[in-house]
């Protein structure tokens, strides 16, 4: 065995690695490495083991693995894939992180084409609270797109976490890649990134809105031919008009979509939350406030953040598709639903009245909810004559007691 051989592991099924994580199955092979299925010998879990590809630095590779397992190590959210080890192993190096059930955001895509304007956003929600996460922690993932954003169920509810991390920078990371053009994917790039220069936490904003429009109408806003074209689309600020791939639904996603692909970072939405709050708006047919004044707006709450809405369950302060009836086609109905759809139509129509929304409360409603003001009584002038007259009588009398006694 040469020396090459000897200083170099091929993950296999049996290997332990640092000592307590014994390799079970390979999960998926990517550019990046392997992914192996592990179980831990020291806790009872199962993880998840990335193995870099190859051995050699001179590709960036090493780099890259390192930056991501620096990113990770920092994070702590429940939307963000959680980190366990990394080390290197016999001249390979690996991340231990947890191991997901479920599939990615473009394989759910795939599956369904465009999604449900309630689905979307609650997984724009979770997104935005993980991306956050990182970019408090001076992280810019660089990479948002369908494919990095996993789906999972946690205790009944679907739950989205942020994955691969692995051109991220920020405080701390490796920067061996600035200054080397443009990195990330072209659909999904910022026009500052497009043009490798400089980018901050509002390029993963941007590119947020990129993953809700494809998630609402099933294409890329910037989509072309080629990759050239693509990139041309986004620094022209070319994007296609949601409402005309998916005319049923509200305009005020429109204006949304045109604040969020502005050229200029400092016009667009500055952070995640932000984003997320006006789509959320946006989805009800709420028209786009200016902006500067989100901080001023009593927003709308999320439909409860990393929960999916059941079309049969309408979230606080929508109807039943979260949004005027007139704008939301019905969501698509499973099997398992039709009988309990059935006997909703059945009923009377005061038994079916939609959730009004708290923006748009009718005065005819607020009047019929507002307590009732006790009636007000009348005092009488009886009883304070009464008085007058008994306390002249008193009076007299002392008078004429007093006249009396000086005779």
């Amino acid at each position: 065995m040469t020396g090459q051989a000897a200083a170099t592991i091929r993950p296999e099924a049996g290997l332990l690695i640092a000592g307590r994580y014994e390799l079970v199955r390979e999960l998926g092979r990517g550019g990046m490495g392997a992914v192996w299925s592990a179980r831990d010998r020291i806790e009872p879990r199962t993880v998840a083991v990335k193995f870099q590809k190859g051995v050699g630095v001179e590709d960036g590779s090493e780099r890259r693995f390192a930056r991501e397992a620096d990113a990770l190590c920092r994070l702590s959210c429940p939307h963000v894939v959680r980190f366990f080890y990394s080390g290197r192993e016999r001249g390979l190096s690996f991340i231990v992180m947890e191991h997901l059930l479920g599939h990615t955001l473009r394989r759910r895509m795939e599956l369904n084409g465009h999604l449900h304007p309630r689905e979307v956003a609650a997984f724009v929600w979770q997104a935005a609270i993980g991306l956050g996460s990182a970019h408090r922690a001076g992280i810019v993932h660089r990479d948002v797109k369908p494919s990095n954003l996993f789906v999972t169920v946690d205790a009944g509810s679907e739950l989205l976490k942020v994955i691969d991390f692995g051109i991220a920078k920020g405080r701390g990371l490796d920067a061996s890649t600035a200054g080397s053009g443009a990195i990330g994917s072209p659909g999904y790039m910022s026009p500052e990134q497009a043009l490798g220069e400089r980018v901050d936490h509002r390029s993963d904003v941007w590119a947020l809105a990129v993953v809700a429009f494809t998630a609402l109408c099933g294409k890329e806003p910037f989509t072309a031919e080629n990759v050239p074209a693509t990139l041309e689309r986004i620094w022209r600020g070319q994007a296609l008009q949601l409402t005309r791939v998916r005319p049923d639904l509200p305009p005020a996603l429109d204006a949304f979509f045109a604040r969020a692909f502005v050229q200029d970072p400092t016009h667009r939405f500055q952070s995640t939350s932000e984003l997320a709050v006006h789509f959320e708006r946006a989805i009800q047919g709420v028209s786009l406030e200016p902006p500067g004044r989100l901080s001023k707006t009593k927003s709308l709450p999320p439909s409860v953040p990393g929960q999916r809405v059941s079309p049969s369950q309408p979230p606080p302060g929508s109807n039943r598709d979260g949004a005027p009836a007139s704008y939301l086609p019905p969501p698509p109905v499973s099997s398992n639903a039709t009988h309990h759809l059935a006997q909703r139509r059945s009923e009377p129509p005061s038994s079916r009245a939609l959730y009004p929304s708290p923006l748009q409360v009718a005065p005819a409603t607020a009047a019929a909810t507002r307590p009732s003001r006790p009636p007000a009584v009348k005092a009488s002038g009886l009883p304070l004559a009464l008085l007058l007259l008994i306390g002249a009588g008193v009076l007299t009398s002392v008078a004429l007691f007093l006249l009396w006694a000086w005779r």
